[in-house]
């Protein structure tokens, strides 16, 4: 099948409008959101495959060659974790995912079949890996279909990761909302809305401002450094925002207490789904106001007005989200070293960590 593949390093240099249509049921994979991501992440060094059939965009690939990592996300145990983060800085894996949004970046345009493109993608994610000089590719975020249908293209090597929790909205209003949660829920839900209102806090929807980016950049590093992370955003990330994100795109939460900014969260939009991203915490404020649970059920609260079809909520504290209607979906990251006996050792020594 003759075909041809072009690798490029900015979206910017990709035309947006075949892009789009290439990614028209993947949210947040299409040229702004990628435009944005390249604007704000610090340590972004993204590849873009596009492999055309004529003049048919017929099938993409979001990577990155990856440095840092949320390890949180993928290993529970603290010394195996920063050990893999030290190992993957030196040698980085060549990553196919919408960073930040945690979606899979393996794309086949909607009316192309997945089986005849899908070798293809692989082959020049496999060129890419060898061209940038580095051992393995990954493949994150994957949903057990897309986990199953790579595994029967090539030799992989599983990682754990945690999964991922969301609301799927059925809801009118946010008091529909709230009826329908199990009473022992709901009454929770109440008692600690009012118990964070009568610690002073408050949470309002705002616009994006050059104003906030001071305290914003600290509130998200106070998470970072939390979660042993490194800072994933670049300096004044909020102020590069501004100009590629239409108000539609997002509504930014401010937690104050008694006016003080203490906390921040973005809602981010994109074809029916909302995201919750950009958290930020002064935890000494946060902690013993009951502040963050406020947030989550201001999040729920403004998905339902942004008209939203599903609310995914990130990947930690599961046990609060659950009580406000979560489920937990799955996620796979699948590796492949080009060298083989190191895919039969990877998986040997992960296979016996998730054993003990």
């Amino acid at each position: 099948m003759i075909h041809q593949t072009t690798i490029t390093q900015s979206v910017m240099e990709i035309p947006k409008t075949p892009w789009d249509s290439l990614c028209a049921q993947h949210p947040f994979a299409q040229h702004r959101w990628l435009h944005l991501l390249e604007a704000t992440l610090a340590h972004y060094e993204p590849h873009y495959i596009q492999i055309e059939q004529g003049d048919r965009l017929v099938a993409g690939a979001i990577c990155n060659l990856k440095r840092t990592f949320r390890m949180s996300a993928y290993l529970d145990n603290p010394i195996i974790s920063q050990l893999s983060g030290m190992f993957f800085k030196h040698v980085p894996p060549m990553y196919c995912g919408v960073p930040i949004f945690s979606l899979p970046g393996f794309i086949i345009h909607p009316e192309e079949d997945a089986q005849i493109w899908q070798p293809h993608l692989l082959t020049a994610i496999e060129q890419l890996t060898k061209q940038e000089g580095t051992l393995m590719a990954g493949f994150d975020c994957l949903d057990r279909n897309g986990r199953t249908a790579l595994l029967a293209q090539q030799e992989f090597f599983e990682v754990p990761i945690v999964p991922e929790s969301y609301i799927d909205i059925q809801w009118d209003s946010f008091e529909a909302y709230q009826e329908a949660l199990p009473k022992k829920s709901r009454s929770e839900m109440r008692r600690v809305r009012n118990r964070a209102v009568e610690q002073g806090i408050t949470i309002d929807a705002v616009p994006l401002s050059p104003e906030l980016s001071p305290i914003v950049a600290q509130l998200t590093q106070n998470v970072a450094e939390r979660h042993g992370n490194t800072h994933p955003y670049k300096p004044n990330f909020i102020t590069k925002a501004i100009p590629i994100l239409r108000p539609q795109d997002y509504r930014f939460l401010l937690i104050r207490q008694d006016g003080d900014i203490i906390g921040c969260a973005a809602l981010f939009q994109c074809a029916g789904e909302v995201v919750v991203k950009w958290g930020g915490f002064d935890y000494p404020r946060t902690e013993p106001t009951f502040a963050y649970h406020y947030l989550l059920t201001e999040t729920v609260r403004h998905a339902i007005e942004m008209k939203a079809k599903r609310l995914t909520m990130g990947m930690t504290v599961y046990t609060i989200k659950k009580k406000l209607g979560a489920v937990l979906e799955d996620r796979f990251l699948l590796m492949h070293m080009r060298i083989r006996p190191l895919n039969y050792l990877a998986n040997y020594f992960l296979n016996r960590h998730q054993e003990n």
